[in-house]
């Protein structure tokens, strides 16, 4: 609705952390808008929220990563990914060493 006035539509997009800052839903979803606006670097800062609150679902990790590399912080990138190789995920996220071993192919040797 706001997106033709870009000042309101960040004051928007900005009150939906400030009514929420504990959820993880709402920095997923600044970070995506992030992401979007090509603001990559504010968008880590979110996912790494995300990944915090969210510690028993590996999807905040794995977008974490993903900005990472995005943005070639390679050595940032290799913590958020031992850290999904090195957690046993419950069954319903049997897609986890998959999408981990995709992103650490992205990785420089």
């Amino acid at each position: 609705r706001l997106k033709d006035n870009e000042a309101e539509a960040e004051r928007a997009a900005t009150s939906i952390i400030e009514s929420s800052p504990n959820e993880a839903e709402t920095h997923a979803a600044m970070a995506e808008l992030r992401q979007r606006q090509n603001r990559w670097s504010e968008a880590i800062l979110h996912w790494k929220q995300v990944a915090e609150l969210r510690r028993l679902e590996p999807t905040g990790l794995l977008r974490l990563a993903e900005a990472q590399i995005h943005q070639q912080e390679w050595s940032a990138a290799r913590g958020p990914l031992e850290t999904l190789q090195q957690t046993e995920w419950p069954s319903r996220f049997n897609d986890v060493p998959a999408q981990t071993l995709r992103l650490q192919q992205l990785l420089p040797r």
